[in-house]
C-alpha cells in the first residue's frame, strides 16, 4: 500500500509536504513512512487513501475549470 501512495502522490505532482498536511504529520514523518524508515500508525493507509482521493478530485475539478475559462464558457 506504501508503495501506492507514493505513486499516487507522484501522479499527482504535488509535494509531500500537502499529503502529510493533511495527516498531520511532519513532511520528515511521511517521507520515513514511504521510503520505509518507520512503521506507518494504524489508519495510515486508510486515511493516506482518502486525502489522496479528495485531492484527485480537486486537481480534477481544477482542471475542468481551467478547461472551461480556456474555451470561454466561464
Amino acid at each position: 500500500m506504501i508503495r501506492t501512495i507514493r505513486s499516487r502522490l507522484a501522479a499527482l505532482k504535488l509535494p509531500q509536504h500537502v499529503l502529510a498536511s493533511m495527516l498531520g504529520v511532519s513532511q520528515t514523518k511521511l517521507n520515513l513512512i514511504l521510503n520505509g524508515h518507520r512503521k506507518p500508525p494504524p489508519g495510515f493507509n486508510a486515511e493516506a487513501k482518502s486525502a489522496l482521493d479528495r485531492l484527485a478530485r480537486a486537481e480534477r475539478a481544477a482542471a475542468e475549470a481551467r478547461r472551461r475559462v480556456l474555451r470561454g464558457a466561464a
